[in-house]
């Protein structure tokens, strides 16, 4: 037979554990707020999703395929933290995702400008 103290010892300790839950959820949340509304975070963003090869070919053939798949699950459980934040994180999400799409062509062309002039 337990003891009472016991069992408000164990109420207790899952009363913590949700509120600390509860407190993770609500800060993740606010953080990648901050970063959606800032051009900087949205870049970071972006980069750190094009690492985990979210929207590219994981399978090698081999092994590394494993080590693939889990970056690449890394980046779906962003996106889909990003989407559980509603319409307006889609959204600076979908304008991060064109901000950094637009620095990679302007690199691109600058990229071609030097190599026309060094010919």
């Amino acid at each position: 037979m337990r003891a009472i103290t016991d069992v408000a010892e164990d109420r207790r300790a899952k009363m913590l554990s949700q509120f600390f839950l509860q407190e993770l959820t609500r800060r993740d949340e606010e953080a990648l707020r901050f970063i959606l509304k800032h051009k900087e975070g949205r870049w970071f963003l972006q980069r750190l999703l094009e690492q985990t090869m979210v929207t590219g070919e994981v399978f090698t053939g081999n092994s590394t395929t494993f080590y693939n798949e889990g970056k690449r699950h890394m980046g779906i459980t962003l996106l889909e933290n990003i989407r559980s934040l509603g319409k307006e994180a889609i959204l600076l999400r979908q304008k991060g995702e064109l901000e950094y799409e637009e620095a990679k062509l302007k690199a691109n062309e600058l990229a071609l400008e030097l190599m026309d002039k060094e010919e």
